[in-house]
């Protein structure tokens, strides 16, 4: 089956949706949507795409881990979703809480319970919903599995994947992680770039002043509980402005979850938080496709450079059962953040060669 374009702010039509609850956080319930093909669905359930499990596709929606939402289509990659078709593949894409009312170790949090949640309860909701009269009914396969996530998701896909890769497993795990597409990835968090204020600008977007960042802190003391936000927009949005205002003034590292990383950088919570300090402590990836723009103003490419230099360093790229032998590729093209979201995967070679590059792994 050939790669389709999916393009424009319905990229989702050609997908059932179904939505379900993973984690309740302070009576605040954290979602998961479902996307099923709909051509899968039309098939004759005696078929082989119905009889054999489905490969699983996890996508982890960006927003500068202050915001974005699973559900937001015109962010979403169309030719991630070009692949899921081409396979009929399963797609479970989450939300995830945000900061600043929350930590970055609090989101890693949830998307560790929501991986819990896909070994555990995943297979037998998508039965159920998919069950017929006859008794017949679509079946997924955790075995099978894709990470992929852009910006603030690709940092998340990336600790995801250092968590469940089968070669950094210590524990056993119905759900196998075996490739991981990461678009141009918030990384180096300990850069200035995060943590020091001096003038950024990014995509032509004018000085944000720091009061909205303060403003928005008073908020959040004023209130008798502090909020669980969870899918938040941010596209033209106040909260965009805040997420703006955090990069300038260099003041994500206060929502970290770490107190004083300075006192204790060796910590199991300070490594957490880094996946520069997971490489050198011996996690590895599986076969990883990583994508940025070169004139990307908002996550400086060179992160992505120097993550992938790393990682070659300590041999963190590695195939299935196979050792130390790299599987890593890296498409560097001209663009700014964003860039790829509505670009045809049969018109752009490194689209082709990077998605046949990770389904090999994923499908294998």
């Amino acid at each position: 089956m050939p790669r389709v374009a999916v393009r424009g702010d319905d990229k989702f039509a050609l997908f059932s949706i179904s939505t379900f609850t993973y984690k309740v956080v302070d009576e605040h319930p954290i979602l998961a949507d479902v996307l099923i093909p709909k051509g899968l669905l039309a098939l004759d359930r005696s078929s082989s795409e119905w009889t054999s499990k489905r490969p699983l596709m996890i996508r982890i929606h960006g927003g500068a881990l202050v915001g974005g939402q699973r559900d937001y289509a015109p962010w979403c990659t169309g030719w991630l979703l070009s692949l899921a078709l081409q396979h009929n593949a399963v797609i479970v894409a989450p939300d995830y809480r945000v900061i600043p009312e929350s930590t970055v170790l609090d989101l890693l949090d949830d998307l560790d319970d929501f991986m819990q949640w896909i070994e555990k309860d995943l297979p037998s909701e998508i039965q159920n919903s998919t069950r017929s009269g006859d008794g017949k009914y679509l079946d997924v396969d955790p075995a099978k599995t894709l990470i992929a996530g852009d910006s603030g998701g690709g940092y998340c896909a990336i600790q995801m994947a250092l968590s469940h890769f089968e070669s950094s497993r210590h524990v056993p795990s119905a759900v196998k992680v075996r490739a991981l597409v990461a678009i141009y990835p918030m990384l180096n968090l300990r850069a200035p770039h995060w943590t020091k204020s001096y003038p950024k600008y990014m995509m032509g977007a004018p000085p944000v002043p720091e009061s909205v960042i303060d403003d928005h802190l008073a908020t959040i003391r004023a209130l008798p509980r502090k909020p669980v936000v969870t899918n938040a927009p941010v596209n033209g949005t106040s909260r965009g402005l805040l997420g703006l205002a955090l990069f300038q003034h260099g003041r994500m590292g206060e929502f970290y979850g770490v107190d004083n990383e300075e006192s204790n950088p060796s910590g199991d919570r300070v490594k957490r938080l880094h996946p520069e300090d997971r490489l050198k402590e011996g996690a590895k990836l599986p076969p990883t496709f990583f994508v940025h723009g070169a004139n990307d103003s908002v996550v400086p490419v060179h992160f992505t450079d120097d993550f992938i230099e790393l990682g070659r360093r300590y041999g963190s790229f590695v195939t299935r059962n196979s050792g130390n032998r790299e599987a890593v590729m890296y498409a560097k093209v001209e663009g700014e953040h964003g860039f790829d979201y509505d670009l045809d995967p049969e018109e752009e070679l490194w689209i082709k060669e990077g998605l046949d590059f990770i389904q090999e792994s994923w499908l294998s």
